[in-house]
């Protein structure tokens, strides 16, 4: 089928725009349709956590067809689709407040007409998500999270090729890269920053770091521990004061370069992220460590789970 997709990216981060492109992917390998990335609606500045295109996915060997950074490449690239689409995300008679609030509405109710007109919806995560039979636009614009594992899943094998072995730093950090790949050692993501006061999500409490540690101990002949985390002082100072066989990774000095060395050992502890999740799905490993809640809204689940996941309250 011939046809284009166009990931038309949001204000989220590296490993959100991931998710996007894991389904945007696995969509066009099923459809044969062409694959773009969309950068041109927002600014590098105005990104979370500044992961612009060449701030974050700009770093890996992802398959696509072409990234857009301006609005004239865009324009190029979907024509009058374009128009349409940016019309339906943000119609002038409604006030900006209320518009979210009606995109809501329209996937939940019209999902399959929305597809049909190249319109590809997913900010209700736990919809569900038009497969390649749906492309019957020539022009389709995926807009989205698409938190759930099976796009990854379907695109593993291919996914760790473009992100991990073609990244460059297998080569860049050989000897950390040896004993993180040791058999016995243990990946601990502690994920704090903008999570703290943030009523969306929790941070992982000490208790259920130290439960999880503790269960390595007794599992394996001799763990190391391995801290990844956006707060390295508190790491430090919560988990590797009287400890022998715990250090902080201070290596990394980019985002993406953290994201590859967390997923090489072969045992992990989670915390309730998408870097989390990225790689621990990128290290392919099934022994995984991981948080009782995702939410800091007790009854808000997370579609993310997978099912050989061991899960410690937290």
């Amino acid at each position: 089928m011939s046809g284009k997709i166009i990931v038309r990216t949001m204000n989220v981060g590296m490993c959100n725009q991931l998710f996007a492109y894991a389904y945007a992917r696995y969509m066009a390998e099923q459809s044969g349709m062409e694959l773009y990335l969309d950068y041109s609606h927002i600014s590098e500045a105005d990104m979370k956590h500044h992961a612009g295109y060449e701030e974050a996915l700009g770093h890996f060997a992802l398959k696509h067809d072409g990234v857009l950074l301006t609005k004239e490449e865009y324009d190029r690239t979907v024509k009058d689709v374009g128009k349409r689409f940016e019309n339906f995300l943000n119609p002038w008679y409604i006030r900006r407040k209320n518009r979210m609030r009606r995109l809501l509405k329209l996937e939940k109710e019209n999902n399959k007409r929305l597809a049909e007109k190249g319109q590809i919806l997913n900010l209700l995560v736990e919809r569900e998500h038009p497969g390649p039979d749906r492309l019957t636009a020539d022009v389709n614009i995926v807009y989205g999270y698409w938190q759930v594992p099976e796009y990854a899943r379907f695109m593993e094998r291919v996914l760790r090729e473009e992100i991990i072995e073609r990244s460059g730093v297998l080569e860049r950090y050989p000897d950390y890269v040896r004993r993180l790949c040791h058999p016995e050692s243990v990946c601990v993501h502690l994920r704090r920053g903008d999570y703290i006061g943030d009523g969306m999500h929790q941070v992982c409490t000490e208790q259920y770091y130290r439960k999880a540690m503790e269960q390595y101990r007794r599992k394996l002949e001799h763990p190391r521990f391995f801290l990844f985390s956006d707060d390295k002082s508190y790491a430090e100072e919560q988990f590797c004061q009287n400890s022998t066989d715990t250090e902080v990774c201070n290596i990394a000095q980019e985002d993406y370069e953290e994201l590859v060395l967390m997923s090489l050992s072969e045992h992990r502890i989670m915390s309730n992220s998408s870097f989390s999740w990225w790689a621990q799905m990128l290290s392919g490993s099934r022994d995984v460590i991981a948080p009782s809640r995702w939410y800091g809204v007790a009854d808000k689940k997370s579609c993310l789970y997978e099912d050989f996941w061991q899960i410690i309250q937290a």
